[in-house]
This record gives structure tokens, sequence and C-alpha cells, in this order.
């Protein structure tokens, strides 16, 4: 699954030819001339993808899509984006993870609240049907063990 972080939102990719297919994306990239411009998106996956560093492409199942200086966008694993830009992508790195958690939180909790109109009904739904759990005839409930010791 690959991330992609927008400004207004975060678009989830599914397939790997996709990102191929992005416009400024490239492979072989010359580490040594390279500037980092910022963290675009990460990704994950069980097949592993080659290193877009033309000086590593050491296969790996998970790192992030970064933009260049120059507009160009290649990928990277974390181990690539710390030996060749340094501190500047450890910190980007962290920023960009935090960032997304919390783009993802704040989707989660979006989604929840549209979907409690319907948890409601349901809740209420259950409350005023007879206690059968709706899984066959309806039963009395059982009292509970403190319920009887109590009336004792």
């Amino acid at each position: 699954m690959i991330t992609l972080d927008t400004e207004k939102c975060l678009v989830r990719i599914e397939n790997w030819s996709d990102v191929l297919e992005m416009a400024g994306f490239t492979v072989d990239i010359d580490s040594e001339a390279a500037k980092l411009k910022s963290i675009i998106g990460s990704y994950a996956f069980k097949d592993f993808i080659k290193c877009g560093l033309a000086s590593c492409h050491q296969p790996h199942g998970k790192g992030y899509l970064v933009e260049l200086a120059d507009g160009r966008v290649t990928n990277i694993g974390q181990d690539c984006g710390k030996t060749y830009f340094s501190v500047n992508f450890e910190e980007m790195r962290v920023v960009f993870d935090r960032e997304t958690r919390a783009k993802e939180r704040r989707e989660s909790l979006v989604t929840l609240q549209h979907q409690l109109p319907t948890i409601e009904e349901r809740i209420r739904t259950l409350k005023e049907a007879p206690f059968s759990g709706g899984m066959g005839p309806q039963v009395e409930p059982v009292p509970h063990w403190c319920d009887h010791r109590a009336s004792q």
C-alpha cells in the first residue's frame, strides 16, 4: 500500500505500477548530486521494491517516496535516506510519519462521525428487541448470580 500525503488529504494507491507512472518518477538517481526537497509518501509491500538510488538498488518492502529539489521523484528506504541524506532525511521522516498518523486518525474520526446515526439506530433496535440477541426464539434472561444472592 502506498500513502501519498497531499495538502488536503491522504491518497492511497494499491499498485507500484501507478507510482512508476507518476509525473517525474525516476529510478537510478545519483545520490551524490541529488538534493532532498521533501518526503511525499510512504509504502509497504510484501514484495520487495528496488531502491531508486543508482548506488544502491537494494530491494526493500518498506520505504518512502521523496521529491528532489529538481522536481524528480524516487523511492528510497529508511537506511538509504539516512545514509545519503543524513539528518535532513531523518527529521523529514519523523515529521512525515507523525503528520500521516495524525491525518489517518482524523480520517477515522470523520468516518466514525458519519457512521454514528447508523450505530445509534442499531443500539436502539437492540435495546428495544425482545431478549434473544437476534439469535433465535425469545428466552427469558437468566438472573445473574449476584442478583440471586442479594435477594436471599
